[in-house]
């Protein structure tokens, strides 16, 4: 992010975008690795492995960001982000910003025509509000993760609201005197964190 920052008030809007597409995919190995808490068996752990290496999965939740301040509700944000995730905007503006190519009928693609500062505007607001929502806790703890394991046990792949509220009931159970927020919700620090995780864990019902 720092280097995707500088490049970007240098105008180099192009490669500013590409790696900050590439922070994102980055935050995005955080819900796999605590799904791979929750692998109750070999075929769970391959799906695990696979999507730490698929960049569309890593980048879905580019557009948590933009949806929180719009839903009063999670079915209504679960249904507006299935909507709008577009995993594959993400992966084509980054290969877009990195690379030269040649499309449809003999068309050329230069980076520095094709993405332009509101694009990596875009994706770098998105990468700064995930990354400040995943940071590192008292959560990352081994005692931590052995609560997170026994407490998410059978929601490998689960249906959302059900997700969703083992996140909540979880978060709440390890923490509630710990939380920087008043009203002892769950803490800014990691909340895009374990929203992804409840994504990502509810992915495959839709």
């Amino acid at each position: 992010m720092e280097d995707a920052k500088i490049l970007f008030e240098a105008n180099r809007f192009p490669t500013a975008c590409s790696i900050g597409i590439l922070a994102i995919e980055e935050i995005g190995k955080l819900p796999i690795l605590r799904r791979m808490a929750i692998a109750e068996n070999t075929e769970h752990w391959k799906i695990c492995w696979r999507d730490f290496s698929d960049h569309l999965q890593k980048s879905q939740h580019w557009i948590i960001p933009f949806l929180v301040k719009n839903a009063p509700s999670f079915e209504e944000f679960s249904d507006q982000f299935y909507q709008g995730r577009d995993a594959d905007l993400m992966n084509s503006l980054k290969q877009l910003g990195f690379y030269a190519g040649c499309y449809g009928r003999a068309h050329w693609a230069d980076p520095k025509n094709i993405v332009e500062k509101e694009q990596a505007s875009l994706v770098i607001h998105s990468a700064n509000v995930l990354l400040a929502g995943s940071q590192p806790s008292e959560l990352d703890v081994p005692s931590a993760l052995n609560a997170w394991a026994n407490h998410m046990k059978g929601c490998f792949s689960c249906d959302p609201g059900i997700a969703n509220n083992g996140v909540v009931e979880f978060l709440k159970k390890v923490k509630p005197e710990k939380t920087d927020r008043d009203d002892g919700g769950i803490s800014p620090k990691v909340a895009f964190e374990f929203m992804s995780t409840v994504i990502y864990i509810s992915n495959e019902n839709f």
